[in-house]
């Protein structure tokens, strides 16, 4: 967005799934909007019809943060393919990863053709030989990259039944433990791509004991616990950094709240990393066990911590 001289407004979240709050969209809607970037975090897609529906109303359109959510769907339909066009990063944490790179996808011919300029030097797919139409950048996939991403479109739907697998397992194991909250999914979500596994932790329900220390007594069993994602108007650039982008000169993040975002960011959100969700019948039962080892502690020696 930066990178296109645009200034970003942002939206709080819904905290039961992470995900854009589609009913707080309209009212940052004004007549400068363009887009309407929805992410579908951790492969969770965003509530797509409410989006489509506003973005319809107000005639933009919708650009969705797919990066997290190779194969996922709504509503038997798969997340990118939605509005005007789709992003999948294949950076290395990514359930499909060439180390490095992305993709993006639409339907939209005029869209595909500047993206691709865009990415390859401002030449087109049309046009002569070394011949320059836009400023463009060299954000090419190499070829090394790319064959190590062609075997991975025949093995992610494995890889996807396997972590929808071991998703509800753990669903099903740490939804019982009071304190802790099930990350959900909206009614239309066919699939999610189960890219990260996210819950809530309440403290109230263990003693005041803070997250923070929940996550080191974790780490101490050998489960690597974190906080995710910072609010993205807490990032440098939007505080302090005038210069580097001084169309926001006009805009002041630093006075910016989102209440879900930052009970969240700063108290509540687990996260379990991606390779987590690869895990074989032991490995999902180590970490169920250190769940309930902890929060059973907690409850029961406070003091501990």
């Amino acid at each position: 967005v930066l990178m296109a001289n645009a200034v970003p407004v942002f939206v709080d979240i819904d905290p039961n799934t992470f995900n854009i709050d589609s009913s707080k969209i309209e009212q940052a809607i004004t007549n400068k909007t363009k887009v309407i970037m929805p992410v579908h975090i951790s492969g969770n897609p965003a509530e797509m019809d409410k989006i489509i529906k506003l973005s319809r109303k107000y005639n933009i359109k919708v650009i969705e943060d797919a990066a997290q959510a190779h194969g996922a769907e709504w509503d038997n339909r798969k997340v990118g393919a939605l509005g005007l066009g789709g992003i999948f990063s294949f950076q290395t944490s990514k359930n499909m990863s060439a180390g490095e790179g992305g993709a993006i996808i639409s339907n939209d011919k005029g869209f595909i053709e500047k993206c691709f300029s865009y990415h390859n030097c401002g030449r087109t797919t049309d046009g002569q030989y070394y011949d320059h139409q836009l400023l463009g950048g060299n954000f090419r996939l190499n070829a090394i990259a790319t064959s190590m991403l062609i075997p991975q479109i025949d093995s992610l739907n494995n890889d996807m039944d396997l972590r929808d697998k071991n998703r509800s397992i753990l669903d099903k194991e740490l939804g019982q433990i009071k304190g802790l909250s099930i990350n959900s999914a909206y009614e239309k979500t066919t699939r999610q791509s189960n890219h990260l596994y996210l819950l809530r932790y309440d403290s109230n329900e263990f003693n005041g004991v803070t997250r923070e220390k929940f996550f080191s007594a974790m780490q101490a069993e050998g489960i690597y616990t974190y906080a995710g994602y910072k609010p993205l108007y807490r990032e440098e650039i939007f505080l302090s950094n005038s210069d580097e982008c001084p169309w926001l000169k006009d805009y002041d993040y630093t006075n910016l709240q989102m209440k879900n975002t930052e009970i969240l960011a700063d108290d509540e959100s687990v996260w379990l990393k991606q390779n987590h969700l690869l895990g074989n019948d032991n490995d999902i039962q180590d970490i169920i066990d250190s769940f309930e080892k902890v929060t059973n502690v907690i409850r029961k020696q406070p003091e501990l911590f």
